[in-house]
């Protein structure tokens, strides 16, 4: 009853943290490739933008659209 469903909320909310945490790596994880993937096919030195943010990223990727020809990683299902 009643007490199963405080039990159940509370390790729900517990898990959120952990959650949140993994969901960012995976963001960052990704946008580390997408960096890497994006300076490569635009011939960019990646030392000289080692201090790209998130935004300049998707920027970049969203400027050099479908046209830009490099191989996206599969993900292994």
């Amino acid at each position: 009853g009643e007490t199963g469903r405080r039990a159940g909320e509370s390790a729900r909310l517990s898990s959120k943290p952990i959650m949140e945490k993994r969901r960012r790596a995976r963001i960052n994880e990704s946008l580390a490739q997408l960096k890497s993937l994006i300076l490569d096919a635009l011939k960019k030195d990646s030392c000289r933008h080692s201090k790209l943010e998130k935004a300049d990223i998707l920027e970049m990727t969203a400027k050099c659209g479908p046209p830009c020809h490099f191989m996206w990683p599969t993900r292994a299902q």
